[in-house]
């Protein structure tokens, strides 16, 4: 199943990417504040 593995990686790099920049935006608000 190279379909479902490639999505799979698709979606933890998207999680990934959308911690971190959760992360870094609440860090920025903070900054702001």
């Amino acid at each position: 199943m190279p379909f479902d593995e490639t999505f799979f990686c698709k979606f933890k790099q998207c999680r990934a990417i959308a911690t971190r920049y959760d992360k870094s935006a609440r860090n920025f608000l903070n900054a702001i504040h």
